[in-house]
């Protein structure tokens, strides 16, 4: 038979099991609530815009492929074209084709410069390539 001093203790701890678990559970929620609170506090927050601008070699003389795509935008400019849309694929040509289509790219022999601009809530962003010419 156990003795009251045993039955005492096992008593003081069953109440301070049930009085550690009651506080982790009082801390985990206000925890909770706390990470609620600071998530809710990204919505409706703007972003950084970001472009990306690669190109490569056309298939025909004196044309490049330009490539390029934007987040956090609303709205896209190049140095080709006055509007564009935030995420493309183009092919940019300078100097005249002859009628086979075929570039001659004469007195633009040396450094172009291709630039995209894009703007957005939070603000604005460019990039630009330069290609020297053969």
């Amino acid at each position: 038979m156990k003795s009251a001093s045993s039955k005492v203790l096992l008593v003081l701890v069953i109440i301070a099991v049930i009085v550690g678990a009651a506080y982790l559970y009082i801390n985990r929620s206000s925890l909770l609530t706390s990470q609620e609170t600071n998530t809710g506090a990204y919505i409706g927050q703007s972003f950084p815009p970001i472009l990306f601008l690669d190109s490569k070699p056309g298939i025909d003389k004196g044309c490049y492929e330009m490539k390029w795509s934007a987040l956090n935008v609303t709205s896209c400019t190049s140095t080709w074209r006055p509007s564009i849309h935030t995420n493309g694929v183009e092919q940019v040509c300078q100097g005249k084709a002859d009628v086979e289509g075929v570039r001659s790219i004469g007195s633009n022999v040396g450094e172009m410069t291709y630039s995209v601009s894009c703007t957005g809530v939070a603000g604005s962003v460019s990039r630009t390539i330069k290609i020297k010419n053969n």
